[in-house]
């Protein structure tokens, strides 16, 4: 079955109590929605494992910033600390994004998903789950090949420094704060 993920994860049950907005941005360097949760309350912090580094990306005070750009196979999600520092980008392949701007955004995963941490390292994760999904009939062959090109353009992308959302975060996550006129941590920089 497809999962449909909605920008304010009404299904996180971990998170008890949210800050949440949605915003239609189209300017020279971004067309979509963009949305921002902040994390108040939560019943158990989430941690996530790459190659043995255990990293939090969810707890108190913590923001997640979501693009969903129309027209392409992606959204990122940024996790952002209570210091203001970007943890990770978590980027979900997915149908092609097609929203009105009145929408609440939300996508059609495609089960492949990449994440890119600061330091520049690059995780390609649920390639099993995608075969899964196709063996099962979830998917088509069509979306798996759309899923695999994609998530290949992505990280070529990524690495050559050719994918702007990643350069972009800290400037929508100001937007969005300044939207809900309150103040977050600023970088200790």
């Amino acid at each position: 079955m497809k999962k449909v993920k909605y920008a304010s994860r009404p299904e996180w049950n971990r998170v008890t109590k949210r800050n949440y907005s949605q915003y239609y941005l189209r300017n020279h360097t971004f067309s979509g929605h963009i949305s921002l949760i902040q994390i108040q309350e939560i019943t158990t912090p989430l941690l996530v494992n790459y190659e043995g580094n255990e990293l939090c990306i969810a707890d108190h005070g913590y923001f997640w910033l979501q693009h969903f750009p129309t027209g392409e196979n992606y959204s990122v999600t940024t996790s952002i600390n209570d210091k203001g520092e970007i943890l990770q980008w978590y980027i979900d392949i997915c149908e092609k994004i097609s929203l009105l701007p009145e929408e609440e955004p939300w996508l059609k995963d495609l089960y492949l998903d990449i994440i890119v941490l600061p330091s520049g390292e690059v995780f390609r994760l649920d390639e099993e789950e995608l075969k899964e999904a196709f063996q099962s009939g979830y998917i088509n062959k069509k979306e798996m090949e759309t899923a695999i090109k994609a998530a290949n353009d992505i990280e070529d992308r990524v690495r050559t420094n050719r994918f702007p959302l990643l350069g972009t975060s800290e400037e929508h996550l100001s937007l969005m704060i300044n939207r809900w006129n309150c103040s977050y941590p600023k970088r200790p920089y």
